[in-house]
C-alpha cells in the first residue's frame, strides 16, 4: 500500500501589487494580508512526502474539503504538490491518498489542519 504522509500548507497571494509567500510546515500560521480584496483569490501549496514504503506512487488522489461539507477530488496528480485556489472565508482541509502503477489506491492520509484565509481591514 501507498500512504503518503506531512501535509504541508504554503502561501501565494495573487495580487498585483503584493505577493506574499508564507511557508507552513505543520503550523496553524495564518496569514493576515492587509489591503486586499475579498474578491483576490489566494492560492494555497500543499506538499507532502512521497512513501519510502510498499509500492511505488504512480500519482496521487487529492481531495479538498470546503467548510466542512462539499469535497472535490482532483485529476490525479503526478507530483508531491497541489496549488489549491481559495476564497477568502471558507474553511478547507486537504488530504491525499498514493496510487500505484496498478490502480490500487492506499489509505488517504489524515485531513490537513483547517485553513481559513482572512483579510485585516486596510489602515486609513
Amino acid at each position: 500500500m501507498v500512504f503518503p504522509m506531512n501535509i504541508n500548507r504554503h502561501s501565494f497571494l495573487r495580487c498585483p501589487l503584493l505577493a506574499v509567500a508564507v511557508a507552513l510546515v505543520g503550523l496553524v500560521l495564518l496569514p493576515r494580508i492587509v489591503g486586499a480584496d475579498v474578491d483576490t483569490p489566494v492560492t494555497e501549496v500543499y506538499t507532502w512526502t512521497a512513501p519510502t514504503e510498499g509500492t511505488a506512487v504512480a500519482y496521487y488522489m487529492v481531495q479538498i474539503m470546503v467548510n466542512d461539507v462539499d469535497i472535490v477530488t482532483l485529476d490525479p496528480v503526478f507530483s508531491e504538490e497541489v496549488s489549491v485556489v481559495m476564497q477568502y472565508g471558507n474553511k478547507y482541509r486537504v488530504r491525499v491518498a498514493g496510487v500505484d502503477a496498478a490502480g490500487h489506491r492506499g489509505p488517504y492520509s489524515p485531513w490537513s489542519i483547517p485553513y481559513t484565509p482572512e483579510l485585516d481591514p486596510p489602515d486609513f
